[in-house]
């Protein structure tokens, strides 16, 4: 009876162990992939008037990057620079998104945000 108890002990210890190794890699491998990706925070209550340019960093809030940059206005008309790290608005008024992208050499995928901003009509 002895042997079976701990051949039954010693096989559940084993199971936990290589289970717990299992779970210890998971968790490794989801940290370092969240570490490589590029964030974005973007900033709350972002207001413009038409007329006014906004630069990326007005927008939000970059870490963890090699390449950002501006890709799009919803809701508004706007002219991207050319370097498109900021956007000049042409016209609208009321809510408009400006779509914004990030991405890390390092990481196997990239990010992108639609930040709200309130245009406040024409500048002035």
């Amino acid at each position: 009876m002895k042997t079976k108890v701990k051949v039954t002990l010693i096989s559940a210890g084993i199971v936990v162990a290589l289970v717990g190794i299992g779970a210890a890699i998971l968790i490794h491998g989801a940290y370092d992939y969240v570490s490589r990706c590029a964030h974005i925070k973007d900033h709350e209550g972002v207001e413009c008037a038409v007329g006014d340019t906004l630069d990326i960093d007005d927008l939000a809030e970059f870490s963890n990057y090699d390449e950002r940059r501006i890709t799009g206005i919803i809701g508004a008309e706007g002219e991207i620079s050319e370097d498109k790290q900021s956007v000049t608005i042409t016209s609208g008024e009321g809510a408009a998104e400006v779509c914004v992208f990030a991405t890390n050499d390092e990481a196997p995928e990239w990010t992108s945000h639609e930040i709200k901003i309130l245009i406040k009509g024409n500048k002035g």
